[in-house]
C-alpha cells in the first residue's frame, strides 16, 4: 500500500520484483541507474546531462502508471520495506524502527552531502 499524493491511501499491484523495477527504462538510458547519475551530474558543464531536467530519464511502466503510480515510489517503498524486514530477522530490540529510521535519515544526508 502506498500513500497518494492527498494522503489517501493506494493499494496497487506490483507485478515486479526490485531488481525489475531498477531495471526499468525511461525515454532515454538504461533503468533507475541512469536517472540518478543524470540527477548527479546535471550540474557539471563538462557532462552529458547537464541542464536535462532528467525526466526522460525517469523509468516509466504503463501498468503502474495506469494505477497512478510512479517506479520510483514503488522502488522507495521496496527498500524500505526491505530494511524493516532486516531490522524485523536480525534484532528482538523493541528499538529496532527508532534504529531504522536514525539509519535511514542517516543514508538521506550522506547521500545529500555527497551530491552537494
Amino acid at each position: 500500500m502506498l500513500n497518494g499524493g492527498d494522503g489517501s491511501d493506494l493499494i496497487v499491484w506490483n507485478p515486479y520484483s526490485l531488481q525489475q523495477l531498477l531495471a526499468l527504462k525511461g525515454e532515454k538510458g538504461q533503468g533507475y541507474a541512469d536517472f540518478v547519475q543524470c540527477l548527479r551530474d546535471r550540474w557539471q558543464s563538462s557532462s552529458s546531462y547537464y541542464g536535462s531536467t532528467c525526466e526522460e530519464y525517469k523509468p516509466r511502466d504503463q501498468r503502474l502508471q495506469r494505477q497512478g503510480v510512479q517506479v520510483l515510489q514503488l522502488i522507495a517503498r521496496c527498500r524500505f520495506n526491505h530494511m524493516v524486514k532486516i531490522c524485523k530477522i536480525s534484532s528482538k530490540n523493541p528499538n529496532h524502527y527508532y534504529l531504522l529510521n536514525l539509519h535511514l535519515q542517516l543514508l538521506e544526508i550522506k547521500s545529500l552531502l555527497r551530491n552537494s
